[in-house]
């Protein structure tokens, strides 16, 4: 199962109301790397970027995206997922996904009801044969005749109001989705794996093991010292660096993602990572030997000079922000903007050919305005000392 295009349309923080995210290859398929093909000329991107300057926007799009796994794929109710809070009063979603030789569209709409709980208003599922599609233009157009259910037509007995219909879809096979978004801020071990040694050698050579107990807390062993029981994962702080316990995280999601073909959300990826461990990363989503079923990564980040690590420029999204106004927010994809892919990606983002991808200049001056009145105010204040 494949995402192959969402929609959210409702939202208060982007123009208009609406993000859209196309998992497929938009531009010209040449070389292979990266993508997954799908059928006919139809191929799927196995890692995104998500780029911005800060509040533009970034975080909520992977929150969002977040919401749509869990509701749709992973057979969540609407009042249990995180970020609840993005669905608002009202909110639309529209979600192209590729099963089994089928393109599905699913359209459903939430709302919060009279007891403060989300509910769906009306969902419907549309199928089609992939192999009526020849081109991309057809991808996403769908037609009454194609229409396989509607939410009212079922009985409600058997269905809670925050439960998708897409249930049916998804009961027997979930979606997997490695999600570390409520790591970005707290990094802390995640007990749930024995970490094979070649991760662990990746990060930090002193390491001989970690294992999970079996009663609960974790055992360390450093080469050449006696073993440590861990009773609290905060402790593990003492004795493992920020970037070894978040690697370990991440390498769990990763690995997971990679052997079921699932997608991995990471947000801010250079928090406690080197440009080499990141680089790998990468390079382990675009090996198609490396990855054979097509995982996909999903990152945002602050460092444009991740960007130059893509060779494609149709699978990266920028965040816009208009300082002007917060609900005018906007998501693009940077090849709708950018023509040419000889341009050097991390020199067009800085250069603000883009509108709205470089620090407002005239905030920058007041800063060092600011900070420069500061140091006159202490060299004045020495020498009257």
């Amino acid at each position: 199962m494949k995402l192959l295009k969402i929609i959210v349309e409702g939202n208060n923080i982007f123009k208009d109301g609406i993000i859209e995210f196309d998992f497929t290859a938009q531009d010209k398929v040449i070389d292979k790397e990266n993508l997954n093909h799908l059928f006919s000329n139809i191929y799927s991107q196995n890692s995104f970027a998500i780029a911005g300057i800060n509040a533009s926007g970034k975080t909520t799009v992977l929150n969002y995206l977040s919401i749509i796994f869990d509701v749709f794929f992973r057979n969540k109710q609407l009042n249990e997922v995180d970020g609840k809070y993005l669905l608002g009063d009202r909110i639309q979603f529209t979600v192209f996904y590729y099963d089994n030789n089928h393109i599905f569209k699913l359209d459903s709409t939430v709302k919060l009801n009279e007891t403060n709980e989300y509910e769906f208003v009306e969902e419907t599922i549309r199928v089609k044969d992939s192999k009526k599609v020849t081109s991309k233009k057809e991808l996403y157009v769908f037609h009454d005749k194609e229409l396989l259910v509607i939410r009212s037509d079922l009985d409600q007995k058997y269905l809670a109001k925050d439960i998708s219909i897409n249930v049916v879809q998804t009961k027997n096979n979930p979606m997997y989705v490695g999600n570390s978004l409520n790591l970005t801020n707290y990094n802390f071990y995640m007990p749930n794996w024995n970490v094979p040694q070649e991760v662990i050698k990746f990060f930090d050579s002193s390491i001989e093991y970690v294992r999970n107990a079996h009663n609960g807390g974790t055992y360390l062993k450093f080469y050449h010292q006696q073993e440590i029981f861990i009773s609290s994962i905060l402790e593990l702080e003492k004795y493992l660096s920020s970037g070894t316990i978040k690697g370990i995280n991440v390498f769990s999601l990763i690995i997971s993602s990679i052997e079921n073909g699932g997608y991995v959300l990471i947000d801010e990826i250079e928090n406690h990572f080197n440009k080499t461990i990141i680089t790998t990363i990468f390079n382990l989503f675009k090996d198609e030997k490396l990855n054979p079923n097509g995982a996909t990564l999903i990152f945002s980040t602050h460092y444009s000079e991740l960007l130059d690590e893509f060779n494609r420029k149709d699978n990266i999204y920028i965040t816009l922000k208009d300082r002007n106004n917060q609900s005018q927010n906007e998501l693009v994809n940077y090849s709708d903007k950018v023509k040419r892919n000889d341009l050097k990606k991390s020199e067009v983002y800085l250069s603000n050919y883009i509108k709205g991808t470089a620090p407002q200049y005239r905030a920058t001056m007041e800063l060092k305005k600011y900070i420069k009145g500061l140091a006159n105010e202490e060299t004045v204040k020495n020498g009257k000392n």
